[in-house]
């Protein structure tokens, strides 16, 4: 992407490469600064036509035009004193502050995410990126607190320190030949190595839930890729053991970025060799589906999901990225198990050892300056998984043995048969924990009869 910034989908992508602030005269002078003005004057015509209409200074402007001289009156607000600048922005400074208050909060809202290039330079590292987006938090905060103590005519009392930047930043690097033949549309794409993400992290996607199924089809979706290079990147990751590319659409770049938080990131050695699977997230085919496809000449599993407002969800990419794994594992003869372990603990609190007279009077039924603790192991959605290694024979018997068991555990668990996706909830099943001790015994006993050791992988 060689745009200094890219505004749209409630999302703004900087690029530090083409464009970094190193001051606030640069910042200011900056065609992404103009762009955002540009942006913000827009936005004001349905919000609030008072603003829009003193911004356009009732219509003698365009939005184009009244953004350049916003812009000019900025810069020279952060120079002058208000009596030094002759401007009409300054009819009604109450109005204009009001307007410099709302542009804040409008480009705080947005979810804003920066990144550079690691091709090419020897110096960089981890402290680069970290400085760089440290440093333009610093610098917009600053900028705005000079604007609002100069239009209010003295100094603010109170200062918090807020994530005036952005709410992550990633550095990437280029492939230079495609990774399989067939795959050459994706060579292009730049490929993530490095993020740095600013916590909380809170996103606003327009999904909160995934719908549908995922699909098997006899058609390659590489053969109806429809992407701009230079929109999309690569988020390459560690799925159990197998290795995963996901190529996102950017306007979906909060989603993809969550996934560090589940899956490990690919190292630059790593994402040299081709991968174990692919998936594509945004693909604007107009189909609005979501497929997989097995790449039997390659031996690479294939998702696409189609570019939809529906899919601003982490699950699509989450659950698509877990069933190519459960695919590609069952193609090689193991059965994935996906599950978690929640602890549930309760706490009383200690009564003292010299109790008041009103404590002596309600005996509580527990030993002076002792902790009652009682915890449980509680079966749920994906968050380790594990392998067995089997023939095929096994696999049925086996599953059927396996949910059989579990049918005892209180809340829903996500199985993945062999060609197909299911979330699969279990109502009115007797509700009883699951100690660990039991979930060691249960797999002791499935390696014990198959006569083989297991190979277990954490995530």
């Amino acid at each position: 992407m060689n745009k200094n910034i890219h505004i749209g989908n409630r999302q703004v992508l900087l690029n530090y490469s083409q464009s970094y602030p190193k001051n606030r005269e640069t910042l200011l002078a900056s065609p992404a600064f103009l762009k955002f003005v540009t942006y913000f004057i827009g936005q004001q015509k349905e919000s609030s036509p008072e603003m829009y209409d003193y911004l356009r200074q009732q219509g003698k402007y365009s939005v184009a035009e009244s953004a350049k001289k916003v812009v000019h009156f900025l810069r020279e607000l952060a120079v002058f004193q208000l009596d030094e600048i002759e401007s009409p922005y300054l009819e009604n400074i109450e109005l204009m502050l009001d307007i410099i208050e709302k542009a804040y909060h409008e480009w705080r809202s947005l979810q804003r995410f920066g990144y550079m290039t690691s091709d090419n330079a020897p110096d960089f590292g981890i402290n680069t990126l970290v400085y760089k987006d440290s440093h333009l938090n610093d610098l917009i905060l600053r900028t705005y607190r000079l604007f609002e103590e100069k239009l209010k005519g003295r100094p603010n009392l109170v200062y918090r320190q807020v994530q005036a930047g952005t709410n992550a930043c990633f550095s990437v690097h280029h492939q230079e030949e495609p990774f399989a033949e067939g795959y050459e549309a994706l060579a292009k794409i730049p490929v993530i190595d490095t993020v740095m993400l600013r916590t909380p992290m809170i996103l606003h996607p327009k999904s909160s839930k995934r719908t549908g199924m995922f699909t098997e089809t006899d058609v390659n979706p590489m053969t109806y890729l429809n992407m701009d290079p230079e929109e999309w990147f690569c988020f390459p990751m560690k799925v159990g053991s197998l290795l995963c590319y996901v190529y996102f659409n950017a306007k979906y770049t909060a989603s993809a970025l969550s996934l560090a938080n589940l899956f490990e990131i690919a190292t630059k050695e790593e994402t040299t060799g081709k991968p174990d699977l692919v998936v594509i997230f945004g693909n604007e085919d107009g189909k609005n589906a979501t497929e997989f496809y097995h790449d039997t000449d390659n031996n690479i599993w294939v998702g696409c999901i189609s570019d939809h407002p529906r899919i601003e969800y982490f699950g699509y990419l989450k659950k698509m990225s877990l069933t190519l794994h459960n695919l590609a594992m069952m193609e090689k003869g193991w059965l994935p198990i996906h599950g978690a372990r929640k602890a549930s603990c309760s706490w009383v609190t200690p009564v003292p050892e010299n109790p008041s007279p009103s404590r002596r009077s309600k005996p509580r039924g527990r030993t002076r300056s002792k902790i009652s603790r009682s915890c449980s192991m509680i079966w749920g959605p994906s968050t380790w998984k594990t392998a067995f290694p089997m023939d095929r024979a096994l696999k049925s018997a086996l599953l059927s043995a396996w949910m059989t068991w579990i049918r005892v555990q209180p809340t829903g668990i996500w199985t993945v048969p062999f060609s197909w996706v299911r979330k699969t909830k279990m109502p009115g099943w007797c509700p009883r924990p699951l100690p660990i001790g039991s979930l060691c015994t249960i797999i002791r006993s499935i390696c014990s009869a198959m006569r083989t050791t297991t190979q277990t992988s954490w995530a």
